[in-house]
């Protein structure tokens, strides 16, 4: 589960979360801390789990969001694609609000540096196994429906001048589409006639 608290005290003036609300911001062309519970992508994760049997040591010397190498299989398999097709989403606003014609980038190299090329880079190289890519559609019509592939009976009406993001991670094959409404969905490996996991990001 995605989840955060907020809990603000003295007017305003202490404003405390669970979870550091950190993002991508294309301007400063890092991620940032952000004050504002309405950026679910940047929420931590709630697992029903059993006990962690980790020493003082260990919980003393992690990191957020590290994960010992024996409990992967708490892991968010989908959490890479999840990151980057956010990552471009955030350079697409600022693309947008940066161009006098309002429009979006159609490519990854029309935004340039507006996105983390570091975290973009392993989802574009080309493989020998043909996985992993990152597509950018635009959506230039009102009403106009843009298909994802990954479902044969699930499409999504873009917005005039809208977009449609499409993250494949390389090698296991999750899925993890965003549009400019902020609509992410989610889809497993090999689950091409299975509808999209919708989540509120």
């Amino acid at each position: 589960w995605r989840i955060n608290f907020s809990r603000v005290e003295k007017k305003g003036d202490i404003n405390w979360t669970w979870r550091p609300q950190i993002v991508w911001d294309p301007t400063q062309r890092k991620f940032v801390g952000k004050i504002n519970m309405h950026l679910p992508d940047a929420w931590g994760y709630l697992q029903f789990a059993p006990p962690l049997d980790m020493s003082d040591d260990q919980k003393n010397n992690s990191f957020i969001g590290e994960i010992d190498s024996n409990l992967q299989k708490y892991r968010d398999p989908s959490w890479p694609a999840k990151i980057v097709a956010m990552n471009i989403y955030y350079a697409q606003r600022q693309y947008k609000d940066s161009h006098p014609n309002g429009k979006y980038a159609s490519t990854l190299e029309e935004l340039g540096d507006l996105v983390n090329t570091d975290l973009v880079r392993p989802f574009t190289v080309e493989r020998s196994d043909g996985s992993g890519s990152v597509v950018i559609s635009l959506t230039s019509s009102p009403g106009s429906k843009a298909e994802d592939k990954q479902s044969d009976n699930d499409s999504e009406k873009g917005d005039d001048n809208g977009y449609n993001v499409k993250v494949t991670t390389p090698m296991d094959g999750w899925v993890v589409t965003v549009t400019n409404s902020r609509l992410v969905r989610v889809f497993p490996p090999f689950s091409h006639s299975q509808t999209a996991e919708k989540e509120a990001l």
